[in-house]
């Protein structure tokens, strides 16, 4: 009886043992997921309090604005932080994209970049459909 006992316990820690990585692979593909436009709202923010280092209040409005237009909240934001900072290399990638995000919005503000913007087709495209309404 003792054995079966024994063995229970030993049968739950191997289970244990062997769910982990798969439930730490899962955790962290969740958060690779938003780590790109986390690293986005992060990059804009440290711009945007360098803008406003002279007036926190304008900065505060700002963060929570390019949060807003995101879809997030602050907490939102600070729990997926200290989620992410649990694991130092994926947190690494993520420090990496934030500082490629900055780096880019820097050069776009001091016009060393052109944004890319979509032309629209010309009229009478072959894309375009004309309607002749005049019948």
């Amino acid at each position: 009886m003792v054995w079966i006992k024994r063995l229970t316990f030993v049968f739950v820690l191997v289970a244990i043992v062997a769910v982990w990585p798969l439930y730490k692979k899962y955790r962290l593909a969740g958060l690779e997921e938003k780590a790109e436009v986390f690293s986005q709202i992060t990059a804009a923010a440290w711009v945007a309090s360098a803008e406003y280092r002279d007036a926190p209040e304008r900065f505060l409005v700002c963060r929570d604005s390019i949060l807003t237009a995101r879809g997030y909240t602050r907490e939102e934001l600070e729990q997926f932080l200290t989620h992410y900072s649990d694991e130092a290399e994926a947190y690494a990638k993520f420090v990496e994209l934030v500082s490629k995000n900055v780096d880019s919005l820097v050069a776009l503000r001091a016009g060393k970049v052109e944004p890319i913007i979509e032309e629209e087709p010309p009229v009478g495209d072959s894309k375009t459909k004309v309607i002749d309404t005049a019948k």
